[in-house]
């Protein structure tokens, strides 16, 4: 995974291994999900796996643990290279039109993705924001 040529410059490494909390953890996790699935899905879409992130968030007090950061940051860097590879990202133009209401076709590969980026979460993300995007 980490090699000389890895580009780690999308992952919020910093916020990682800066993490204290498993719920901490969490929350960059789900901040990577909807940040993704901003780029190709429809607002209600992004509502629904933002309310879920929101009621996993602080689920878990307890401290995170070396591996827990580094099983996290092994799976964004993952995610990152699986959905970004090595073109250049483009920013979701969200201006009203007809993409707002129905998500791009592409949102059920990016969910796949992000389904597998949750299981390096908490039981407690797994059950909420994993479900979520079961729904999509």
């Amino acid at each position: 995974m980490f090699t000389d040529d890895a580009d780690l410059s999308h992952v919020p490494w910093q916020l990682l291994i800066r993490a204290r909390t498993i719920g901490e953890v969490d929350a960059v996790l789900s901040s990577v999900v909807l940040g993704r699935l901003a780029e190709v899905g429809s607002v209600e879409t992004i509502r629904m796996v933002a309310d879920a992130a929101h009621g996993a968030r602080g689920a878990s007090t307890e401290p995170a643990t070396a591996e827990q950061k580094l099983s996290a940051l092994s799976a964004v860097a993952d995610f990152d290279d699986w959905y970004c590879g090595n073109g250049p990202r483009r920013p979701w133009p969200h201006r009203g039109d007809v993409l707002d209401t129905v998500s791009d076709p592409v949102i059920s590969i990016v969910a796949e993705g992000a389904r597998a980026l949750v299981k390096a979460g908490s039981p407690a993300l797994q059950k909420t924001v994993g479900e979520a995007l079961q729904q999509i």
